[in-house]
Protein backbone atom coordinates (compact mmCIF):
# COMPACT_ATOMS: atom_id res chain seq x y z
CA UNK A 1 0.00 0.00 0.00
CA UNK A 2 2.77 2.37 0.96
CA UNK A 3 4.62 1.59 -2.30
CA UNK A 4 1.59 2.51 -4.40
CA UNK A 5 1.23 5.82 -2.59
CA UNK A 6 4.89 6.67 -3.16
CA UNK A 7 4.66 5.77 -6.85
CA UNK A 8 1.47 7.81 -7.29
CA UNK A 9 3.01 10.78 -5.48
CA UNK A 10 6.18 10.56 -7.60
CA UNK A 11 4.20 10.42 -10.85
CA UNK A 12 1.99 13.33 -9.75
CA UNK A 13 5.01 15.44 -8.81
CA UNK A 14 6.61 14.64 -12.15
CA UNK A 15 3.49 15.66 -14.05
CA UNK A 16 3.25 18.93 -12.13
CA UNK A 17 6.91 19.57 -12.93
CA UNK A 18 6.31 18.98 -16.63
CA UNK A 19 3.41 21.42 -16.71
CA UNK A 20 5.38 24.06 -14.82
CA UNK A 21 8.46 23.76 -17.05
CA UNK A 22 6.59 23.70 -20.36
CA UNK A 23 5.78 27.46 -20.62
CA UNK A 24 9.34 28.39 -19.70
CA UNK A 25 10.82 26.04 -22.28
CA UNK A 26 8.78 27.61 -25.04
CA UNK A 27 10.69 30.85 -25.48
CA UNK A 28 8.99 31.98 -28.69
CA UNK A 29 6.13 30.89 -30.88
CA UNK A 30 6.92 29.14 -34.16
CA UNK A 31 6.03 30.03 -36.78
CA UNK A 32 5.37 33.71 -36.32
CA UNK A 33 5.93 34.68 -39.98
CA UNK A 34 5.30 33.01 -43.36
CA UNK A 35 7.33 29.93 -44.25
CA UNK A 36 9.04 29.81 -47.65
CA UNK A 37 9.03 26.43 -49.41
CA UNK A 38 11.46 26.10 -52.30
CA UNK A 39 10.54 23.62 -55.04
CA UNK A 40 13.45 23.27 -57.51
CA UNK A 41 11.33 22.31 -60.53
CA UNK A 42 9.13 24.04 -63.11
CA UNK A 43 5.55 24.84 -62.07
CA UNK A 44 2.93 22.32 -63.14
CA UNK A 45 4.85 19.07 -62.79
CA UNK A 46 4.32 16.26 -60.33
CA UNK A 47 7.01 17.47 -57.87
CA UNK A 48 5.46 20.95 -57.94
CA UNK A 49 2.01 19.53 -57.29
CA UNK A 50 3.34 17.44 -54.39
CA UNK A 51 5.16 20.44 -52.91
CA UNK A 52 2.06 22.61 -53.13
CA UNK A 53 -0.09 19.89 -51.53
CA UNK A 54 2.39 19.54 -48.66
CA UNK A 55 2.59 23.33 -48.34
CA UNK A 56 -1.19 23.62 -48.11
CA UNK A 57 -1.44 20.91 -45.44
CA UNK A 58 1.44 22.46 -43.51
CA UNK A 59 -0.23 25.87 -43.72
CA UNK A 60 -3.49 24.45 -42.39
CA UNK A 61 -1.75 22.61 -39.58
CA UNK A 62 0.50 25.47 -38.45
CA UNK A 63 -2.06 28.25 -39.07
CA UNK A 64 0.62 30.17 -40.94
CA UNK A 65 1.08 30.95 -44.62
CA UNK A 66 3.44 28.69 -46.60
CA UNK A 67 4.68 30.37 -49.79
CA UNK A 68 5.75 27.91 -52.49
CA UNK A 69 8.57 29.31 -54.62
CA UNK A 70 9.64 27.48 -57.78
CA UNK A 71 13.39 27.76 -58.47
CA UNK A 72 14.00 25.51 -61.51
CA UNK A 73 17.22 25.08 -63.39
CA UNK A 74 20.49 23.15 -63.50
CA UNK A 75 18.88 19.89 -62.43
CA UNK A 76 17.64 21.33 -59.14
CA UNK A 77 20.97 22.89 -58.16
CA UNK A 78 19.65 26.47 -58.31
CA UNK A 79 16.84 25.68 -55.88
CA UNK A 80 19.15 23.84 -53.50
CA UNK A 81 21.65 26.72 -53.61
CA UNK A 82 18.81 29.09 -52.64
CA UNK A 83 17.96 26.77 -49.75
CA UNK A 84 21.59 26.65 -48.67
CA UNK A 85 21.87 30.47 -48.77
CA UNK A 86 18.78 30.96 -46.59
CA UNK A 87 19.29 31.71 -42.90
CA UNK A 88 19.02 28.55 -40.75
CA UNK A 89 15.99 29.76 -38.80
CA UNK A 90 13.43 27.17 -39.93
CA UNK A 91 11.48 29.57 -42.14
CA UNK A 92 12.88 28.24 -45.42
CA UNK A 93 12.20 24.62 -46.30
CA UNK A 94 12.26 22.63 -49.54
CA UNK A 95 10.33 19.93 -51.31
CA UNK A 96 12.94 18.27 -53.51
CA UNK A 97 12.67 15.30 -55.89
CA UNK A 98 15.23 12.55 -55.35
CA UNK A 99 17.35 13.40 -58.41
CA UNK A 100 18.95 16.62 -57.19
CA UNK A 101 19.84 15.05 -53.85
CA UNK A 102 20.99 11.61 -54.96
CA UNK A 103 22.35 11.93 -58.50
CA UNK A 104 23.81 15.44 -58.73
CA UNK A 105 26.57 14.94 -56.13
CA UNK A 106 27.89 12.04 -58.24
CA UNK A 107 27.67 13.88 -61.57
CA UNK A 108 28.97 17.33 -60.67
CA UNK A 109 32.36 17.75 -59.02
CA UNK A 110 31.96 21.29 -57.72
CA UNK A 111 28.73 21.58 -55.79
CA UNK A 112 29.13 24.26 -53.16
Amino acid sequence: MYTRSVIALTISAGMVGVFLIHPAARAQAYPNKPIRMIVPVLPGGAPDFAGRAVGQRLSDRLSQQVVVENRPGAGGIIGLEALKAAPPNGYTIASVPMGPLTVNPHIYDKLS
